[in-house]
């Protein structure tokens, strides 16, 4: 399952996903006015792409987030709070975009082998 919300200017807050077991995509790509994810956005185990480019006002991302294991894209991001511990449980992380951001700082990923 794809769901896209890709420039929904008047989204702020991500909607309620924890039911979308087969969720594989989420593409919240120019959503301008989002500022957190808040909602649960299904079993992450599942999802291989989350899409947030260009979420200007994007401040903060549930913690689990961090555990997803293909693509991130945060790319043009440039409100979002880093935190270097978070980024340290990517393991499986096969891809992430933080150009635009103010992420300045690589963050120590652990590899598997």
């Amino acid at each position: 399952m794809i769901i896209s919300l890709s420039h929904s200017q008047s989204l702020v807050r991500t909607p309620d996903l924890s039911g979308a077991k087969y969720l594989k995509q989420l593409i919240l790509e120019g959503c301008t006015k989002l500022c957190e994810i808040d909602k649960p956005i299904g079993p992450v185990e599942n999802l291989n792409l989350l899409n947030l480019k260009d979420c200007k006002n994007l401040q903060n991302l549930l913690s689990c987030v961090y555990s997803l294991q293909m693509i991130i894209n945060l790319s043009g991001c440039s409100k979002l709070e880093y935190k270097l511990e978070e980024f340290g449980n990517l393991c499986c992380l096969e891809e992430i975009d933080v150009s635009q951001t103010t992420i300045r700082q690589s963050p120590n990923f652990c590899f598997k082998f």
